[in-house]
């Protein structure tokens, strides 16, 4: 998962490096993100992970305009889910 570091640093600490402090606190928070999704806020997690998927759904939707939508977007999300589409 390629994840945006939130700017979240400790400018109370004082690095004898300031390079060095600013890059092991980016590693740091990276880390933590990338083992546990829950660490990110709520929208940059629905922003990554969520949004793009959904509203590619939305846009193929609104293109073919089905008559039963809901059924339409409910298997185009089973169908085109990007995990899916790494197994295969």
């Amino acid at each position: 998962m390629s994840a945006t570091v939130p700017k979240v640093k400790d400018n109370e600490l004082d690095y004898d490096d300031k390079d060095e402090g600013s890059y092991v606190e980016d590693v740091a928070l990276k880390t933590n993100i990338e083992l546990n999704p829950k660490a990110l806020p709520t929208k940059l997690y629905l922003d990554q992970n969520v949004v793009p998927f959904v509203t590619k759904a939305l846009d193929d939707l609104a293109k073919e305009r089905p008559r039963d939508p809901v059924e339409y977007f409910a298997y185009y999300l089973l169908a085109n889910h990007p995990k899916r589409q790494q197994n295969q």
